[in-house]
């Protein structure tokens, strides 16, 4: 008996002596494993600041070799990836927040990552993409009125206004008299065409909203006049809608708002043109010229010279772009690829 017992704590002693060696080989090698996972989470995390870094002091070459190594690395989670695409996104860089944007999708799929996917295929163009991804959004969970107005945003960029239109009825009825949906439906409205009820919608948008006091509201508030004189001329009521420009261009000067003036000059010159008045449009544009930034002069440039064209100026189209030929290489470019300048193609050779 005293045998047996003998044996079996031996056996049991046995047991436990390996029990013990082998936590003692295997508990460092957790921790180190651990510490070590920690150390790549770590250092995953300081690449992903890097990238937004790298994007707000306008580093983008810089910030994107850090992320094609980032968007690969196991240790990058979601909430790094969305910063880094976030930051892309602002800076003018959506193909770059595109992909970022993915690979967090197919770390973590939510709501929110969908919907900054749709945002940066819409920044794309790739607008049936963008309402796919604003009605995943939206099917998990990130609905509400932001969710459902960007789906409308996206159907109608994809040309399905009729849907877009039904879902901010829809959002009327729940946040009636917001200005968000308000805009939403009218927009969906104008895309068709459907100027009258865009314009009652532009009106009541107008009822609502108090007196812009920051700049993105001024903004806001001017994009919303803009619309609504470009939906009075969609009715025909074309001297309601040059009463409205002029309007809007006298309170422009009084105010120094030049961002409403570029607007009211544009607009004007357009409505002008429309009705044949290509010399008066030729003075607003040539007003515009003066005020617009330097990224938009091109165009500018060429809306004179098709003025100059349709008054039977040819000489002076020819002298009024030359120059510019030379010292503005996209404006060759933009004269054989943009519709509208079609008419000019006469004057010059295609750019090589």
């Amino acid at each position: 008996m005293n045998k047996k017992w003998k044996s079996v704590s031996e056996l049991r002693f046995i047991r436990w002596l390996a029990i013990a060696l082998i936590l003692l080989i295997l508990v460092p090698l957790v921790w180190q494993t651990i510490a070590i996972r920690r150390a790549d989470d770590a250092a995953a995390a300081e690449e992903g600041a890097r990238i937004v870094e790298s994007v707000a002091n306008g580093r983008l070459d810089a910030a994107w070799r850090i992320a094609e190594n980032f968007i690969g690395n196991e240790h990058a989670s979601a909430d790094s990836l969305q910063a880094a695409g976030d930051a892309f996104l602002a800076a003018g860089s959506p193909q770059e927040a595109y992909l970022l944007y993915f690979s967090a999708l197919r770390k973590a799929s939510s709501g929110g990552t969908l919907r900054r996917l749709a945002e940066a295929s819409l920044a794309l163009g790739r607008s049936a993409d963008a309402a796919l991804f604003a009605r995943r959004a939206v099917a998990e969970g990130a609905g509400g009125k932001a969710g459902n107005l960007l789906l409308a945003r996206c159907l109608v960029a994809a040309g399905r206004s009729a849907e877009a239109v039904t879902i901010c009825s829809s959002l009327l009825e729940r946040y009636p008299g917001d200005p968000d949906v308000l805009s939403g439906k009218a927009e969906a409205f104008q895309s068709i065409d459907r100027y009258a009820q865009a314009l009652a919608l532009w009106d009541s948008y107008l009822d609502v909203v108090a007196e812009p006091a920051t700049g993105e509201e001024k903004a806001a508030r001017l994009h919303v006049s803009v619309q609504r004189l470009l939906c009075l001329e969609g009715t025909g009521d074309a001297a309601g809608a040059l009463a409205g420009w002029n309007a809007l261009l006298a309170e422009a000067v009084a105010s120094g708002d030049v961002d409403a003036r570029r607007a009211a000059l544009s607009g004007r010159a357009d409505l002008r043109s429309g009705a044949g008045a290509y010399a008066e449009a030729e003075a607003d544009l040539r007003g515009l010229l003066q005020v617009a930034p330097a990224e938009e002069r091109t165009d500018v440039r060429l809306r004179i010279a098709l003025c100059l064209h349709r008054q039977g100026r040819a000489a002076d189209v020819v002298s009024f772009l030359a120059p510019y030929a030379a010292s503005e290489p996209d404006l060759l470019a933009r004269l054989f690829t943009d519709d509208r300048f079609e008419p000019l193609r006469g004057y010059f050779q295609p750019a090589a």
